[in-house]
C-alpha cells in the first residue's frame, strides 16, 4: 500500500486482488480524515467513497460503454471487452496491429477507428477496412456510422460501404459526436463542423486544438489544448475555461446533465470543477456507463466504483 498527502488530499493506492485501487480523501485540520473525496464541492462524511480500480495496465486510447457491454481500444489493435455486470475484461483477438484511437457502440454493433484502419463488429463477426485516412473519431449517428480524421476526412458508411464526404476543411479532425438529429466534429485550430444538409463550419470561439466532443441535440461540450473547454447552448458556442492541462477526452451523462474531461498527467475536470489528480500518466478517453465511469490512458484502464457508507451498513 502507498499513502501520500497532496495538499489537503490523502491518496491511498493499494493492490487488491491483483488490481490497483485508488482512493482519495479530504483532510481536515492537523491532517484529520474528514471525508471521502468525490468532487471538489463534496466534503461531508455522508458522501460516497470514491475508488478508481486499475483494471488493465495495457496502454489504451479510447473507451465506450453501452447497455450490455463496454469496450476499450488502443495500441497494436488492442480491443478489450467487458459484459456489464462482470468485473473481468477479456481481450478480443486482434484484427490489426495498428493503433486504434476511437471506439463507438450501437446495440451489438461496435465501430473502432485508428491509424489507417476501421474495425467493425457486426453481430459476432469482426471485419477490417484498411487503406483509409488516419482516423481519430468514430460515432453511430442517424446518418449511419461516421469516422473522422486527418486533413478533414469524414467517412460515412452506407449499404455499399464507406463513402468519403467533402468536409470543407483541411484541418485534422479529432473527434465526432451525434444526437438524434445533430452531428458535430471538432479538430485542429478550434475547427467545429456541424451537419446541416452538408458539413458547415461553426463560427470559431477558439484557436486552440480541440481533441474531443460530446453532444446531444441541444447541447455540446468540446475540450482540447491548454485546458480549453467550450460549450454549445441555445445554438451558440462559448468558452468556459482557457487554461490548464491539455484535455484529450470528454464524456457526458445522458441528457448532458454533467460531463467529465481527462488529459495530461491524469487531469480530471468535471462540469462541477477540477478533481485532484490521482493517476500520474496521461489519460486519453472517458465513458459514462450503466456501472459508472471508465477512463483509459497510458497507464491502462480505470473503473470508477462508488460505495456509500449507507450501502456498506456504516450509517
Amino acid at each position: 500500500m502507498n499513502i501520500e498527502i497532496r495538499g489537503s488530499v490523502l491518496l491511498v493506492i493499494a493492490l487488491v486482488g491483483g488490481a490497483l485501487v485508488y482512493g482519495a480523501y479530504r483532510l481536515g485540520g492537523h491532517n484529520a480524515l474528514v471525508a471521502p473525496l468525490t468532487s471538489p464541492s463534496e466534503a461531508t462524511s455522508a458522501l460516497p467513497i470514491s475508488v478508481w480500480t486499475n483494471a488493465s495496465t495495457s496502454p489504451l486510447r479510447a473507451v465506450s460503454s453501452g447497455a450490455d457491454e463496454s469496450f476499450a481500444v488502443g495500441e497494436r489493435g488492442a480491443i478489450l471487452r467487458r459484459s456489464n455486470g462482470d468485473v473481468a475484461w477479456t481481450t478480443v483477438p486482434p484484427t490489426t496491429d495498428r493503433t486504434l484511437y476511437a471506439v463507438a457502440q450501437r446495440g451489438k454493433d461496435v465501430l473502432a477507428a485508428g491509424d489507417g484502419v476501421i474495425v467493425e463488429r457486426d453481430g459476432d463477426h469482426w471485419k477490417l477496412a484498411s487503406d483509409v485516412p488516419g482516423l481519430h473519431g468514430a460515432v453511430y449517428s442517424w446518418m449511419g456510422p461516421i469516422v473522422v480524421g486527418d486533413r478533414g476526412a469524414v467517412g460515412v458508411e452506407g449499404p455499399s460501404g464507406w463513402r468519403w464526404e467533402t468536409s470543407g476543411t483541411q484541418a485534422n479532425l479529432r473527434s465526432v459526436c451525434a444526437g438524434l438529429t445533430e452531428t458535430i466534429a471538432v479538430g485542429q485550430a478550434g475547427v467545429v463542423l456541424r451537419w446541416a444538409g452538408g458539413w458547415k463550419q461553426d463560427p470559431s470561439v477558439t484557436s486552440e486544438d480541440l481533441e474531443s466532443v460530446a453532444c446531444d441535440d441541444s447541447r455540446a461540450v468540446a475540450v482540447g489544448a491548454n485546458g480549453i473547454v467550450i460549450v454549445r447552448e441555445n445554438n451558440a458556442w462559448r468558452t468556459i475555461a482557457t487554461s490548464g492541462a491539455r484535455l484529450y477526452g470528454v464524456a457526458a451523462t445522458f441528457g448532458m446533465r454533467s460531463w467529465l474531461a481527462v488529459g495530461e498527467r491524469g487531469a480530471l475536470v468535471r462540469s462541477l470543477g477540477t478533481e485532484p489528480t490521482i493517476m500520474k500518466n496521461d489519460l486519453f478517453g472517458a465513458a459514462e456507463g450503466p456501472q459508472g465511469e471508465l477512463l483509459v490512458g497510458a497507464g491502462g484502464l480505470f473503473v470508477h466504483n462508488l460505495s456509500s457508507p449507507a450501502a456498506n451498513g456504516n450509517n
